[in-house]
Order: C-alpha cells, then structure tokens, then sequence
C-alpha cells in the first residue's frame, strides 16, 4: 500500500467520517471506493468545485441531519428514564464525544484544514499518478477533487435515482435505526410515546437554531 497525504477542508473531513462510520468502513476505504469507482469509468476530469462553508441547509441534508440527532437525543432520554445512573451515563457519554472532538480538531478553529492519511494499493496509486501527470496536478490534489465532487453530489441528488448505492445503505440505516429506537421506546418505556414526541420537538428546536444560523451566515 502507499499512502497519499491529502489537505481537506472542515466539512469535507465531517461528511468523510461521517459516511465512513455509517459504513462501518475507514476513510481510506471510502475514499479507495470512490476512486476505484472512477477508475471503472475511465479517463478522470478534474471539475473545480467551491465549496461554501456557510452552504445553506438544504431540506434533503435537514431531514438526514434531523435522523442522527433524533437518534441521540432519543437514546439521551431513554437512558434518563430507564437507568438509575441515567444522568452519569448520559455525561460520561458527552464527555468522551467531546473529547473525540478535540481529536478530530471538529471543535477548533472554525473552517481548519485537517490532513488526513489515505492508504491507496500499489495499481490504484500508479492511476492515479499516471492521471494526475496527464492532467497535469498533484495526486494529492486530484483525489481532493473527487472527493470534493463526490460530496456535491451528495447533497444535491439526494432527491434523485441517481444516488449512489453507498448513500442509500448509510440514508437506509440512519432511518432504520430511527425506527428501532421508537419501536423499543414505545414498548420497553412508561410514556414511551411522551419521550419520542420529547426528541422529535428537541431535534426540530435544534434544526430550526441551525437553520436560523446559517442564513445569517450567508446574507
């Protein structure tokens, strides 16, 4: 394997890991995915993409963003009202996010770059290298630019047929998993029904404040 030492902006490393843990499947992987899946289509195009950290939230991304913090703030509840210790679980579990946070860099200078290590096997490397002298542009640069496609994309055919098939299994999860947590609040809880209309009010109080963020960002 040789590994390629790529600079990607702060939204770009969120959707990266956030795609890679739905997938139970590292970023190196999710990345190769993505390259090999435009070796199999042939010579590449190098498409600049701006991106807009301060991009307005689209109904699609809000209704997958709106999935994951339901999800957390049901299971927050359901602990509180299921275990004794609820609260010190609930906090022990802040805790530990927070500080895979600083890991990450996710809570430090807004907008960083963050360098991330991609591992690529020896004939997907040698395209790449071989692309990159025809095109005339750094390896390193040229699989940013996949990625940066690959995550346009993602929010703008969420609507479509065209999404691809691992944007499906990771949308398919998230609302799966939903599903399950209501299933096992309302039949394991007292008021089960009170704690999920709880979360679902919390996580549009929260969506609503994101929104109203980042239209003030943008005008």
């Amino acid at each position: 394997m040789v590994t390629v030492s790529i600079r990607f902006n702060s939204r770009l490393v969120i959707w990266l890991v956030d795609c890679s843990h739905s997938n139970r499947i590292t970023i190196s992987e999710f990345i190769r995915d993505l390259l090999y899946e435009k070796m199999r289509q042939g010579e590449l195009k190098f498409n600049r993409v701006k991106l807009n950290q301060n991009q307005p939230m689209t109904p699609n991304y809000r209704s997958r963003l709106g999935d994951i913090v339901f999800a957390a703030k049901l299971v927050e509840r359901f602990i509180l009202s299921t275990e004794d210790n609820g609260e010190e679980m609930r906090d022990q579990a802040f805790q530990e996010t927070n500080e895979l946070l600083e890991v990450l860099n996710f809570s430090g200078t807004k907008n960083k770059d963050r360098q991330l290590c991609v591992s690529l096997d020896k004939q997907l490397h040698s395209w790449m290298k071989s692309e990159s002298f025809r095109l005339k542009v750094k390896t390193a640069s040229l699989i940013r630019n996949i990625v940066e496609n690959a995550f346009t994309g993602a929010l703008s055919n969420l609507d479509d047929n065209t999404v691809s098939s691992v944007q499906k299994k990771s949308i398919e999860y998230q609302l799966l998993i939903c599903k399950l947590l209501e299933i096992l609040v309302t039949e394991t809880v007292e008021g089960g029904d009170t704690i999920i209309e709880e979360a679902r009010k919390s996580t549009n109080k929260f969506l609503d404040k994101m929104c109203s963020e980042k239209q003030l960002s943008v005008s």
